[in-house]
């Protein structure tokens, strides 16, 4: 079973080399870890050895090239504009290669349950020459049990589609974020048609998503005044308690989730602090 990444993991992110999402924070950033394919070894060849990725919990068949590796994409290979020296490729002797990770967005759980969050998944996908070899991305949204809600999903070009080059295309979809989404499995996927090497290609894989700002009125108890009751009223909510607390969530910072600093950030605003 694949590990769930945490959000909060900080010090286990750098040491993997990896950037991670800090404490508490889901929203309007990069949630894929080494959705590039830059942290960690390449293999020299393209076939041995086959590296380990770091980021991802589980992979089969998939290998990280260097562009300009022979047979393979060149760093002038139509795809894209920022990219850097690695990308994902299917591998030797595997006509079904697949990579995956888990991400945990827990932290946003009272801005997604909203029913507000949005998603945007991109990913730069392609092959080699006539053949159609070609990669997908997948990111399943699941409940608190592991459960799906649903999936978006990014279907690489085939040949025909490449017009029978070696080239990268962007796909991307957006949507909404399923209200109960606890965590995000991502799957890559290189499937092989022809030949001894698996060319399904990717790069720049990126999962982001979007929240809208909480509401800012620091009369969060709506008695019409604003003052230690509302930090009380915020202190209750913070807890699981609503009864005296009028505004769809406790998050009051926007950082994703309900916790002491909101606490405190009530105490600054009954204090005359600007919003967040």
């Amino acid at each position: 079973m694949p590990n769930v990444i945490r959000t909060g993991a900080i010090a286990a992110c750098i040491v993997a080399g990896i950037t991670c999402a800090t404490h508490a924070q889901v929203f309007d950033l990069e949630l894929v870890h080494n959705g590039d394919a830059e942290a960690g070894p390449f293999s020299p060849d393209g076939i041995q050895p086959v590296v380990s990725i770091p980021g991802w919990d589980f992979f089969f068949g998939v290998n990280v090239v260097r562009y300009g590796t022979a047979g393979f994409p060149t760093a002038v290979t139509p795809g894209p504009v920022q990219r850097g020296l690695q990308f994902f490729a299917g591998g030797a002797g595997s006509p079904f290669s697949t990579a995956s990770q888990v991400i945990d967005v827990s932290e946003g759980a009272s801005r997604i349950d909203s029913g507000e969050a949005t998603f945007d998944l991109s990913a730069w996908l392609g092959g080699a020459g006539n053949q159609d070899d070609n990669a997908q991305v997948a990111a399943v949204f699941n409940d608190g049990l592991g459960q799906s809600l649903g999936t978006a999903t990014l279907v690489g070009p085939v040949a025909s589609e490449r017009q029978n080059t070696t080239s990268l295309h962007e796909r991307r979809a957006t949507g909404g974020v399923p209200v109960g989404t606890r965590s995000v499995t991502l799957a890559l996927t290189m499937i092989g048609s022809m030949g001894a090497y698996n060319d399904g290609y990717a790069d720049n894989i990126s999962l982001i998503m979007h929240a809208p700002a909480p509401e800012c009125d620091p009369d969060v108890n709506c008695d019409g005044a604003v003052n230690g009751f509302d930090v009380e009223a915020t202190e209750q909510a913070v807890n699981g308690d609503f009864s005296n607390f009028c505004q769809p969530s406790a998050d009051l910072n926007g950082d994703g989730a309900e916790n002491g600093f909101d606490i405190e950030t009530e105490e600054q605003r009954v204090n005359g602090a600007p919003c967040p």
